[in-house]
């Protein structure tokens, strides 16, 4: 894979999970969402950028079923299991409380990206198919 290839990867990734995180993020109040988003967005990037240039061989995977989902389940429950922890310490709309809530996006992508593209979903599809 060519590095404009993985570059259009991982921004569209970090799009779509600035999008979700922006909305998982426990009840914002509506003037952040964006800034949530676009937050979100920029802090993907360069993750979604390491994951497929440290892992080029999960393309030639991609086509098994349960990945994406499982994305969606872990970067969806991390975050929001972390981001309504540091809600109800810190609050939403503090700076502190913003940094939580991206910290809690941050570990939430992290985990995604390892489990579904960075060797964990594929080591449970070798071991248990």
């Amino acid at each position: 894979m060519g590095r404009a290839s993985m570059v259009a990867w991982a921004l569209l990734v970090s799009f779509w999970a600035g999008m979700v995180g922006g909305a998982a993020v426990a009840q914002p109040a509506l003037e952040y969402i964006q800034l949530y988003t676009v937050g979100f967005a920029a802090v993907a990037f360069p993750l979604a950028y390491w994951t497929i240039s440290t892992h080029p061989d999960v393309f030639a995977s991609a086509h098994r079923p349960g990945r994406v989902g499982l994305f969606i389940v872990t970067i969806f429950v991390v975050t929001v299991v972390l981001a309504t922890l540091f809600e109800f310490l810190l609050g939403y709309t503090s700076p502190l409380g913003i940094a939580a809530q991206l910290l809690a996006y941050v570990a939430g992508l992290g985990t995604a990206l390892y489990l579904a593209y960075g060797g964990g979903f594929d080591y449970l599809w070798d071991e248990y198919t």
